[in-house]
């Protein structure tokens, strides 16, 4: 039988702000990306 390995939601609005949302997905997560692939972020 399968296991479930990931649940994901939005929770923006709920239990987070659209600035910290913007903050992880546009900001952090990308410059974390870039900086294992040694890739510029201009």
């Amino acid at each position: 039988m399968n296991q479930i390995e990931v649940v994901s939601f939005d929770a923006e609005g709920t239990l987070v702000t659209p600035d910290f949302s913007q903050a992880v997905w546009h900001e952090a997560i990308p410059a974390i990306y870039a900086q294992k692939k040694g890739i510029e972020l201009v």
